[in-house]
């Protein structure tokens, strides 16, 4: 907890990251309008730090995961990806993409991964993306909407990309996408974080609570 303690400080007092990530900071904001929270979130049985750093320019906007490492004796960054992620209790994060300027319109793309506990690391499952009729009925490519994969004539189909590019091919419709989604993302498993303000109260305060806890 000390080392999550000495990194929030770091970020609160020199917007200083771990291993020399440089993330801006943008003096307009607010300090303290970033949040952190000490949470077991892969599922390991120890604690992890959850920062989340927003007083910057949006490109360096980021949500980090760190883990202690007791070899030595700092943190170890285990995910790092834009402020806008939904976590579950089965180890799969769903990573929002920071903006959508493609064909998706209605649907926002977003990147899942998975905690591998073997390696202690989140690995990314899949891009996922759309085309939205409405956006366009002809691709940047010159191919046309194909209606014949919407099968339910919404208007939209989707991009399941599993080897690690951004290629959208072999799309499919709502109803495959669902149980493809399904398959990883269980809502009855969704966790909310509490977290807290970055201020030198609760970087104070809360790091020796949680150690008075683990040691009672």
């Amino acid at each position: 907890i000390r080392a999550y303690q000495t990194v929030l400080r770091d970020v609160y007092y020199h917007q200083r990251f771990p291993n020399g990530r440089d993330l801006g900071y943008d003096e307009l904001f607010d300090i303290t309008n970033n949040k952190f929270a000490l949470e077991d979130i892969d599922g390991d049985g120890k604690i992890e730090l959850l920062l989340v750093y927003t007083t910057t320019y949006n490109g360096g906007m980021a949500e980090i995961i760190y883990d202690y490492d007791n070899t030595t004796g700092g943190v170890r960054e285990e995910f790092i990806a834009y402020p806008s992620l939904t976590y579950y209790g089965n180890g799969i994060i769903q990573a929002e993409s920071s903006h959508n300027h493609g064909i998706g319109g209605r649907f926002w793309p977003y990147t899942l991964y998975q905690y591998n506990k073997d390696k202690d690391i989140y690995e990314e499952i899949a891009k996922v993306d759309a085309w939205d009729e409405e956006v366009t009925e002809e691709d940047s490519d010159g191919t046309v909407f194909p209606k014949e994969v919407d099968r339910n004539g919404d208007g939209l189909i989707y991009y399941i990309m599993t080897d690690g590019t951004y290629e959208r091919k072999n799309p499919v419709d709502l109803e495959e996408y669902r149980k493809w989604q399904e398959f990883y993302i269980k809502e009855t498993e969704r966790i909310m974080i509490p977290y807290k303000a970055l201020t030198e109260e609760n970087i104070d305060g809360w790091a020796d609570i949680v150690t008075k806890e683990k040691t009672m």
